[in-house]
């Protein structure tokens, strides 16, 4: 399936690491054109249905990290409906609108690399 995703862009020393956009401890390094899965005892991962919910996401939480968005292929979660990590768990109803689960995701397409910022910033 199609879905759209937020990645954090974080620098190292050779160049720029994809990563989970929120969850640092348990996120996930994305590399381009590779299917990637959750961290163990964690899962699963989330995308936006639709170009407009990422859109919305970005315009209701500013902050002030470098992210891409990218186009992407997902295989769905049918099985489970909350999102968890060693000690929380978050059912998809407390998720962002427009989220679905993914037990696995492929970033296809950079269709923008954005700085957001706080609204204070402007």
């Amino acid at each position: 399936m199609i879905g759209y995703k937020l990645v954090r862009l974080e620098k190292n020393g050779k160049g720029w690491l994809r990563k989970s956009y929120l969850m640092e401890a348990y996120g996930v390094h994305y590399v381009p054109d590779r299917w990637v899965r959750p961290q163990t005892s964690c899962g699963p991962l989330t995308v936006f249905r639709t170009l407009n919910d990422a859109w919305e996401f970005t315009r209701r939480n500013p902050i002030r990290i470098p992210v891409e968005l990218w186009k992407v292929e997902y295989e769905p979660e049918i099985k489970i409906n909350k999102v968890w990590i060693p000690g929380v768990d978050t059912p998809i109803e407390h998720l962002e609108k427009g989220t679905v689960l993914a037990r696995s995701i492929r970033l296809m397409e950079c269709l923008q690399r954005m700085q957001l910022y706080d609204e204070a910033d402007l």
